[in-house]
């Protein structure tokens, strides 16, 4: 039986190899030659099988990287965009928006660095670096504005303050 099947097995790869010389695009004949291959033995197909497998993973990894990268970026245009054109939301809540979209763009910096170099992202960087100096700006820019706020707050509440020693004196004097 074993001697039948290995009889039946090498005359399947004949057939294949002839299927692949006369169609090299044949993939599915291709696919099949390497299993056959790899069934007698036979170390070179079962190489490349290997390695072409390992570079369609690789490639279907760096694929989802690049999905998750522009999400990453998509968010983090979110965040800002809400943190600039929200009227309802607070200066420390426009300040907390500029940070989560500060960590939505540095986490697709993080990204960036740890794609394959056969990928090219030089404009997902651009942008991550350019939108990454924008929101540091703006949230500096409302810490500056939050902290002027808490000094006008502190000016103000002293000042009456004030006033309320200065009645509560006069009202003593007379």
């Amino acid at each position: 039986r074993r001697r039948v099947g290995r009889r039946l097995i090498r005359h399947a790869r004949v057939e294949l190899e002839r299927a692949v010389t006369l169609d090299r695009g044949n993939a599915e004949a291709q696919k099949l030659l390497m299993r056959v291959n790899d069934v007698l033995g036979r170390r070179k197909d079962r190489i490349k099988s290997a390695v072409e497998t390992l570079y369609g993973e690789q490639k279907i990894a760096a694929q989802e990287r690049l999905a998750e990268l522009d999400n990453r970026i998509d968010w983090g245009r979110k965040f800002a965009e809400q943190a600039k054109t929200d009227p309802e939301l607070s200066i420390s809540e426009s300040i907390r928006k500029n940070e989560q979209a500060l960590q939505a763009f540095e986490r697709a910096n993080e990204i960036v660095k740890w794609m394959p170099p056969s990928v090219n992202v030089d404009e997902q960087q651009n942008t991550v670096a350019r939108m990454i100096r924008e929101t540091r700006k703006n949230v500096k820019s409302l810490e500056d504005e939050l902290a002027q706020s808490d000094r006008k707050r502190a000016q103000d509440l002293a000042m009456q303050r004030a006033e309320q020693d200065r009645q509560f004196r006069q009202k003593k004097l007379n």
